[in-house]
Formats: structure tokens, C-alpha cells, sequence
């Protein structure tokens, strides 16, 4: 590789390793640049291996953009072409897939490797539209077809390529749910002896190699025995996965994809549900890694039954990002959805010790949320009313709260502090009846540097008004300037309110606001980013109001 090309490659692998979401942007756009003014001419594995540093990190608008302007500068090696299909089908561009798709198929001879990949990612291709309209629309005809026409790709590169074991595993877990949905396919698809043989094929590799087969045929290996139902070994394989130098993001991402949408497991099925636990937890602990669930679908009870298994087979490494896990599905019984009289989700907001905020008693719980969401300000409704006309706050009669874990509604006693959106945009709430025996979130102590302090974060919240969810994507801490956080974790619209967690499970801000133009700390430039509200500024602007009170009762004492 040229010393230039090295020197773009390893800058890019060192952002994309870092989480430095903006530097690896601007990476990007300097090869997007450089390539199409010819300043930076790459040979075909060079171009190869930058689309797969940005894929494996699952950058896969990057990895498109980058891409494109491969293909645009004139590259016709169908290793850029096939990762350029891939990003398109990861962000569901099925038509502009194919056609490029086709493209490398038409360019390659039959048994090339560059041949079979463009085949199989055909496959998927089809795979996921259906996957897509199953719950819709699998009555379909297009929808039938599409995974017909998915399990005859796969099952035929596999009966003329043997030793392409992703090709046969895809096509015996699309014969498994055409059965489960009632599809009759046209080809005789023995799965059981397909999957025994697949199996048979990657403990040959690792015995005759005395060493590790690449992670996807580890994964191959552990969904074969899915498919043959045994459920032990399969864990025991799902375990060999995730600690294969090999598993990054991108790897568990896909594997969780193909046995929770095809195989359609889940964390509480009787059968494999630890091996989704397990595939969740590690990617969780993979910076930068994507997880998104609802938390009643895994209690806390049943994720300590997982980790006690788990450990009983494997010892305690696997326990630190299973105990993460836990941890954070316990916070959710402490996040609440703001509602209309209605019902209709509005808001988020979470308990708090009054105590931990220095504005009450130990004893006493309390909820926090944004004052965009609830406010008795007529001040701030005017306003608000005024900037966005189909979405002023609540007033604390009109809101009502609920505790969606154990389906405890509450509706609002009191506003006892807020701060106007434009300040700290907080309120505190107490609610009646008041709350009792529920655990509260508790509170980041840290005062000092909060960016050098904290890598990433995580917000549980109420997204669109929809189900409790935690997504934990993307989640790097871009810079604090007090009172203000910006981080990358996703949210949208009902977020507002919700608390933002450190990796220890505290909270470190209250969520407000986020944006695809958000003005940076300094104000010299914009950004895609979330904003919260510091917790301590907010305790700051508890201990201001307390004196202010104490202040006024004495000179109230004074003048009498």
C-alpha cells in the first residue's frame, strides 16, 4: 500500500476504533475529496479495506458515501462494489442493492469468491424484504416470492459450493420459517442433513487447522445447532463467538439479527433464549455496538437466571456485561411515560431522592422530566406556544404519568421547581399518589471534567410516545460545557425527560434535545448530537431556589 493510502487507512481505522464519530466524518469526506480530485489513488484492496473498517464499525451511511465515490471515480472492482451493496441493504435500499448486485455478478465468473459473496448478499437482499413484510403482509404474493426466491439463491451456491456454509445455514433457516409461516417452496430442502453436515464441516476446519476458524463459520457452527435443536452445544458455541478476536459489532449484530428476525428467538424463549441474552450483553460491552429491546420482554429475574447458568458453564468472565445489562433493566422500573388525560405518550421522566437533590427528605421520591414537557410557567407556554404551536408543554392538571413495568399510574400533585427550557429546562414534580417503594435513579456525583470522565452514555426512555426502550448505539460523549452534555446516543421525539446514564448505571444528565444541526459548545460550528442538562447543574439550580426561599422567609421575619 502507498505510504499516502496507508496513511488515510490508518487514520480511518484509528477513529473508527476510537468512536471519534466526527473525526471519522471528516476522514470521509477528505477520501470523498481526495478520490474525486485523483490527489489520492487507492489499488482495489486498499478501497476494499477502507469500506470494511467503516462496515465493521456498522458505518454504513459512511460506508454508502464512500462508495459511491469509489464507484464514481471510476473503481470497478467488485470488492467495492459488493461493500458498497452491502451498506445499501443495511439501511434497507433493497432496488439500489440489486442493481449493483447484479452488476458484480455480471462482472465475475462463476465460483469466484467476489461471485458467490454478490450471490449470497442477493439472498439477503430478498431475506430481508420479506422479513420486512412478514408481519404485514406475508400473504403476499411479492412476499412469498421474495423468500422463495431468497432460499433458492442460497440453497443453490450451496449445493454446487459445498464448503460456502453461510449459503447452506441461510437456506436452511429460511426452509424453517417457510414451514413456521406456511409457505410452501418449490425446491426439497433437506435441512436436517444440511445443518449436520454444515456442523460436521467447521469442527473438520478447526481440528485440521489446530486453530481458530474465522468468526462467521463460529457463527454458521452455532446456528446449526439451532436448527438442530441442540440448544447446549449451541450456547456453548455462541460463547466461543463472542470471545473470537473476529466478533466485532458488525458479526453480532448480524448474527442477532438472523436468530431474532428469521429464527425469531428472543431473551425469554425456553430455547435459545440465553444465547440472545448473551449475543446482547457482549454486544453492549463492543463500543459502539447496537442494542435495542423493550425491558419487560427480560427481567431482572430472568437475566439473573441467564447469568447463573451461564456461569455455572462458562465461570464468571462472561458475567461483567451480563451484570451491565442487569443493572440497566433494573433502572427501568424507576422511567415513567408523561401522558395526555388521553393516554397518549408525551414525555419522559424518572424518580429521583429528593434527598440526592438537596431539596427534601431522605424518605421523599420525586420526578424529574424537562419543562418542555410539564410546566406551570405561563411564561414559558406563551413562548412555547408561540416557537412550536403543535407542541406547547403540559400544565401539571393535563399530564398524567405512568410506570409502564407494573402499570401504575400517577397523575401530578405538585410542580415544586422548574427551570424554563432556555435555562436548565427542568421540572420537579410531586405526584399523588405520592411514590413509595419504588427505586429511584440515582445520582452521578462527579464535578470535575464529565468528557474525560465518561466515554459513553445511555438514555432509557419513552421514544415516540411508544413501549420503555433503551438503545444503545452510537452512544460517544462528544463534550461537556456546563450546564451542557452532547453525546451521540439516539433518541426522538418522547425521549424529552429521559434520564442519561453513565455505564455504571447514575445519572449523569437530563435529556432535552437533540438534533441533526445542533449549534457545538462553542458555538463555531454544527453537528449532529443530543443534549442533556447537567444533574448537578440541576442540583445547583435546587440549592439556588432553597436559598432564595430561606432568604425571603427571614426577610419576611425581619420586616414584621
Amino acid at each position: 500500500m502507498p505510504p499516502e493510502a496507508a496513511s488515510y487507512a490508518a487514520d480511518l481505522a484509528q477513529a473508527v476504533n476510537a468512536f471519534d464519530r466526527p473525526r471519522v466524518e471528516a476522514l470521509c469526506d477528505k477520501i470523498i475529496r481526495d478520490v474525486a480530485s485523483r490527489r489520492l489513488k487507492l489499488e482495489p484492496k486498499e478501497a476494499g479495506s477502507i469500506l470494511g473498517t467503516l462496515r465493521r464499525k456498522r458505518h454504513f451511511t459512511l460506508t454508502e458515501k464512500v462508495g459511491a465515490a469509489f464507484v464514481a471515480a471510476g473503481r470497478t472492482e467488485p470488492v467495492v462494489w459488493r461493500q458498497y451493496a452491502q451498506a445499501l441493504i443495511e439501511q434497507k435500499k433493497m432496488t439500489g442493492a440489486l442493481a449493483v448486485l447484479s452488476r458484480v455478478i455480471a462482472s465475475t465468473s462463476a465460483g469466484d469468491d467476489e461471485h458467490l459473496e454478490a450471490l449470497g448478499l442477493t439472498g439477503r437482499t430478498y431475506k430481508q424484504h420479506y422479513i420486512d413484510l412478514a408481519d404485514q403482509q406475508a400473504e403476499a404474493p411479492h412476499a412469498r416470492q421474495a423468500l422463495i426466491h431468497a432460499t433458492a439463491v442460497y440453497h443453490d451456491v450451496f449445493r454446487q459450493y459445498p464448503d460456502k456454509l453461510w449459503h447452506g445455514i441461510n437456506a436452511v433457516a429460511l426452509t424453517h420459517r417457510a414451514g413456521a409461516d406456511g409457505i410452501a417452496l418449490p425446491m426439497t430442502v433437506d435441512a436436517a442433513g444440511m445443518s449436520a453436515a454444515i456442523l460436521a464441516s467447521v469442527e473438520a476446519k478447526i481440528a485440521e487447522t489446530k486453530s481458530e476458524v474465522y468468526a462467521f463459520d463460529v457463527a454458521t457452527a452455532l446456528e446449526a445447532c439451532v436448527a438442530l435443536g441442540r440448544w447446549t452445544e449451541a450456547l456453548v458455541w455462541a460463547d466461543r463467538y463472542v470471545k473470537h478476536e473476529g466478533s466485532d459489532a458488525f458479526e453480532i449484530a448480524s448474527t442477532l439479527r438472523q436468530l431474532t428476525e428469521v429464527w425469531r428467538l428472543g431473551p425469554l424463549s425456553n430455547d435459545g433464549g440465553s444465547i440472545i441474552v448473551l449475543l446482547q450483553a457482549h454486544l453492549l460491552a463492543r463500543e459502539g455496538g447496537q442494542v435495542s429491546f423493550t425491558p419487560p420482554q427480560l427481567t431482572s429475574r430472568r437475566l439473573q437466571s441467564v447469568s447463573e447458568q451461564l456461569q455455572a458453564q462458562f465461570g464468571s468472565e462472561e458475567m461483567l456485561p451480563l451484570r451491565q445489562l442487569q443493572r440497566g433493566i433494573e433502572r427501568c422500573q424507576s422511567v415513567a411515560m408523561i401522558t395526555r388525560t388521553s393516554g397518549i405518550g408525551f414525555g419522559t421522566g424518572f424518580v429521583v431522592s429528593a434527598a440526592e437533590l438537596g431539596f427534601g427528605s431522605k424518605d421523599e421520591l420525586l420526578l424529574l422530566t424537562n419543562a418542555h414537557v410539564v410546566s406551570d410557567d405561563l411564561k414559558v407556554h406563551k413562548r412555547l406556544a408561540a416557537e412550536f404551536p403543535n407542541r406547547p408543554p403540559l400544565w401539571p392538571q393535563e399530564a398524567r404519568v405512568h410506570f409502564s413495568l407494573d402499570d401504575v399510574r400517577h397523575q401530578i400533585d405538585k410542580v415544586l421547581w422548574t427551570s424554563d427550557p432556555w435555562t436548565l429546562d427542568a421540572t420537579l414534580l410531586r405526584l399523588a399518589p405520592r411514590l413509595t417503594k419504588r427505586q429511584e435513579c440515582p445520582l452521578n456525583t462527579n464535578r470535575g471534567r464529565i468528557e474525560e470522565a465518561y466515554r459513553r452514555v445511555y438514555v432509557i426512555g419513552h421514544p415516540g410516545g411508544r413501549e420503555l426502550t433503551f438503545s444503545l448505539s452510537d452512544n460517544k460523549v462528544l463534550g461537556f460545557r456546563s450546564p451542557k452534555l452532547h453525546y451521540r446516543t439516539p433518541t426522538e421525539g418522547g425521549s424529552s425527560g429521559s434520564p442519561v446514564f453513565t455505564a455504571d448505571w447514575d445519572v449523569l444528565a437530563l435529556h432535552h434535545a437533540g438534533s441533526e444541526k445542533m449549534s457545538t459548545l462553542d458555538a463555531k460550528a454544527e453537528y449532529p448530537a443530543n443534549e442533556g442538562i447537567w444533574i448537578e447543574a440541576i442540583r445547583r439550580g435546587l440549592a439556588r431556589k432553597k436559598r432564595a426561599g430561606a432568604s425571603r422567609a427571614k426577610g419576611t421575619r425581619k420586616h414584621n
